[in-house]
C-alpha cells in the first residue's frame, strides 16, 4: 500500500533500493502462458491470480526465447540475463567447457544471502546437480531424491485436500507441497535467502490435474486432447500460485519480508490451430507464434 510508481519515479530511477535487504522467492512455473490470461473463460479459473494482479507488477513483454534447452534455457535467461543460443543444451554443454556467467545467484551470495534451488524432479534432470552448484553456485539444491529422505512417498501420492480426500499421483513431487516447503524453511531461516522453486506439473502432456474433468465449451471440443488438458490446467496453475501464499486450511504462509517473483519457461507445445479456439477464430498465423 505504500508503493506508488509515477513516470516521474521511474524516469528519475527513485525505485533503485526499494526491496534493499528484502528476500527472494523466485518462482519457475513449468508451460504457463500468458494466452491463457486472455481468454475470458480461462481467465475466470485464475481467481487468486487475478486478485494478485492489483497489487503486483505485470512484465507483459517476456516473450519464449529458449531452444533446445527448454526449461533450462529459460532458468539460464531468468538468471544471467542472457539469450541461450538455442540450438545446444548449455547445461550438459558445461560439462565439456565450463563457462563462468554473472548471476543473480552470485549477487545474492555476495550479499550473504542463503541461496536454495529446490526441484521436484531428480537431481540430475539437465544437469542441474552439476550446474546449479558449480554453475551458479547455490549454497544448496534441494531435489526429489531430498523430499523423499524426509519421508515424502512417490507411490502414495499428495493428499493435497484432507477434507475431499483428494490425492495427488505423479512421477515428481506435487507443486503444492514444493510450495509448502519453501515456507517452511523460509520461516526458520536465520538470515536473508534466495529460494528458486521450479514447478514440475504443468509439464506436457499435462496429465496429473486435479481439475482434469472441469468442463470445457462446446465449441472447444475440436481442439486436440492436449490443448483440452493444457486449457483444464488454468485452475491448478492458480492454485499453484495461491499455495505460496495461503495453506490448504487457509492459512497464511506468506514470508515476511519478501519479494516474489513468477515467470514461466517456455511454450505450451499444443499444437497449430488450437489457439483459434480461445480467440474466437480472429487469429492469423503470424499471431499465433507470436
Amino acid at each position: 500500500p505504500n508503493l506508488y510508481v509515477s513516470n516521474h519515479l521511474i524516469q528519475t530511477n527513485q525505485l533503485q533500493g526499494i526491496f534493499k535487504g528484502k528476500n527472494l522467492v523466485l518462482i519457475h512455473l513449468e508451460s504457463f502462458n500468458y494466452f491463457l490470461l486472455e481468454n475470458e473463460i480461462t481467465r475466470e479459473r485464475f481467481s487468486f491470480l487475478n486478485e494478485l494482479f492489483k497489487e503486483s507488477f505485470v512484465f507483459e513483454n517476456f516473450y519464449n526465447n529458449v531452444g533446445m534447452g527448454v526449461s533450462s534455457d529459460a532458468e539460464l535467461s531468468v538468471l544471467t540475463g542472457l539469450y541461450p543460443t538455442g540450438d545446444e543444451t548449455l547445461y550438459w554443454e558445461y560439462n565439456e567447457k565450463a563457462y563462468v556467467l554473472d548471476s543473480i545467484v552470485d549477487l545474492f551470495n555476495q550479499q550473504s544471502y542463503q541461496t536454495v534451488a529446490i526441484h521436484g524432479d531428480a537431481k540430475t534432470f539437465y544437469n542441474r546437480d552439476v550446474v546449479y552448484n558449480q554453475l551458479y553456485g547455490f549454497d544448496r539444491y534441494y531435489a526429489i531424491e531430498n523430499f523423499l529422505e524426509d519421508g515424502y512417498e512417490i507411490s502414495k501420492g499428495y493428499t493435497y485436500d484432507s477434507q475431499q480426500g483428494h490425492i495427488h499421483h505423479s512421477p515428481w513431487i506435487s507443486d503444492y507441497h514444493l510450495a509448502d516447503y519453501v515456507s517452511s524453511i523460509g520461516k526458520d531461516e536465520t538470515q536473508p535467502f534466495m529460494y528458486f522453486p521450479v514447478t514440475m506439473m504443468g509439464h506436457t502432456p499435462y496429465e496429473y490435474n486435479p481439475y482434469e474433468q472441469e468442463a470445457l465449451p462446446d465449441g472447444w471440443k475440436g481442439m486436440s486432447k492436449i490443448a483440452q488438458r493444457y486449457v483444464n490446467y488454468s485452475r491448478y496453475y492458480d492454485e499453484i500460485m495461491k499455495r505460496f501464499f495461503i495453506d490448504e486450511k487457509g492459512n497464511d504462509q506468506t514470508l515476511d519480508e519478501t519479494v516474489y517473483i513468477f515467470y514461466s519457461d517456455h511454450g505450451s507445445g499444443i499444437k497449430n490451430g488450437d489457439l483459434e479456439y480461445l480467440y474466437d477464430g480472429k487469429i492469423n498465423e503470424i499471431q499465433t507464434r507470436k
